[in-house]
């Protein structure tokens, strides 16, 4: 494993020099997987993890690094404006709309269950709560069928609202952008779930880095405080994790954090010995190649729509053990991963990966150099599907797909009225 977390900072480090910036598809994601696999490599000693799975990983990073590699030459500026594409006031309504969705979302979340607002004030009203509404959702029990639009609301609101920061970057500017994700955490919260609050926070970091590159004209440079960013962000990120873990089992006991502990620990690192043990059973390694699904699996909410296969985009029901030994530890998790190969074969997974690196660097070339704002989901889309290669496909919810086209048509609804406020020109 120390081979294959070396070789992921090697590509990182290539991808960096080769585009010039951190802020580019192939050096975030073999960074990324360098950090997962770094951090299996010290937590998950006693997982079985076959080496087929990291390889994999380590040819998929080469392929979005060399993806990448091709998109950031061979294009000249876009010919474009030089200037900004927003007008305050629309991204401002995006933003606390995004929020509001959330805090709907999590009131509509507790009526549906039979709680009310003012009985989660308290630590215990609160635990009561989320722990009965946890039960309901894994005995089969369905929640509100406004929430999932709801949540696609929060989305877009995170792809569009950082673009405030084109214009100016005040600490009003900021605090309205981080309106979607306290939405969502207040739904997280109540709902005991994590990926809408990941999935929140990517689209805002993502969009606030682009936004700011935009403003500046070229990409975000990593530097000290940045780091020191991160780390504070992956710490609050681990303590709200742990707090909806509490949440979900309705106790804050000591008896309790060890299993806590052991849940978060699966939940975090399960997904890459699920995948390595799926990738090296008998049955993918057999001559005959098996009829691939050609986008069904990782594209499934459109797959779905059009009356495709609806299996191959839904939970796994096949679980695997994570240890060598049967300690009833195991996850239905398996990466995006395993959802691309199924649509395209090894080789074709990595096709695909080489031509989103490629599509993400021409993308962020044109956005720098003034292309239309349009573009930006497309671009935050590309990213935010390899940020989260760990745990699924994005594009399998349908709420993404509503949040991306609803991103777009706040954009272009921004961009499209009169007295859009420009940003800077290019400096230097």
């Amino acid at each position: 494993m120390t081979a294959v977390v070396l070789t992921l900072v090697a590509i990182a480090a290539w991808g960096r020099h080769v585009e010039g910036t951190w802020f580019a598809a192939g050096p975030i994601f073999a960074a990324y997987w360098a950090v997962w696999l770094g951090a299996a490599a010290v937590w998950g000693t006693d997982y079985a993890i076959p080496l087929a799975g990291p390889w994999f990983i380590v040819a998929a990073a080469f392929a979005v690094a060399a993806g990448g590699y091709a998109g950031a030459f061979g294009g000249g500026g876009s010919g474009g404006r030089p200037g900004g594409v927003v007008r305050p006031r629309v991204l401002r309504g995006a933003a606390a709309a995004g929020g509001a969705a959330g805090v709907a979302a999590a009131l509509v979340t507790l009526i549906n269950y039979g709680f009310s607002a003012a009985g989660i004030t308290s630590e215990q009203g609160l635990f009561a709560a989320g722990s009965q509404i946890s039960v309901a959702r894994y005995t089969g029990t369905q929640g509100p069928g406004l929430v999932p639009w709801m949540l696609g609301i929060c989305y877009a609101a995170a792809l569009a609202g950082p673009f405030l920061l084109v214009g100016r970057s005040s600490l009003r500017t900021r605090l309205l952008v981080l309106l979607p994700f306290l939405g969502v955490l207040a739904f997280g919260l109540v709902f005991t779930t994590r990926f809408p609050l990941v999935l929140t926070a990517t689209f805002t970091a993502l969009a606030s880095m682009l936004a700011l590159a935009m403003r500046s004209g070229r990409p975000p440079r990593a530097r000290a405080r940045h780091v020191v960013l991160a780390l504070g962000c992956a710490v609050l990120f681990a303590a709200l994790f742990a707090v909806i873990s509490f949440v979900r089992v309705g106790t804050s006991e000591s008896a309790v954090r060890p299993i806590i502990y052991n849940k978060l620990k699966v939940y975090a690192l399960g997904e890459i010995p699920a995948f390595s043990q799926w990738l090296d059973q008998s049955e993918l390694r057999q001559s005959v190649p098996r009829a691939p699904a050609f986008g069904q699996a990782t594209f499934g909410a459109p797959a779905r729509i059009l009356g495709l296969n609806a299996s191959l985009s839904l939970a796994y029901v096949d679980r695997r053990q994570l240890r060598s030994h049967a300690t009833g530890e195991s996850t239905n998790i398996f990466t995006a991963f395993r959802a691309l190969i199924t649509d395209f074969g090894r080789g074709g997974a990595l096709l695909f990966l080489g031509l989103l690196g490629f599509v993400a660097a021409r993308l962020q070339h044109r956005l720098l150099n003034g292309g239309p704002v349009l573009l930006a989901p497309v671009l935050l889309a590309c990213y935010a599907y390899l940020l989260n290669s760990n745990t699924a496909s994005i594009f399998t919810f349908t709420n993404v797909w509503l949040g991306l086209v609803l991103a777009v048509l706040v954009l272009w609804w921004s961009d499209r009225t009169p007295g859009r406020m420009r940003r800077p020109p290019r400096r230097g």
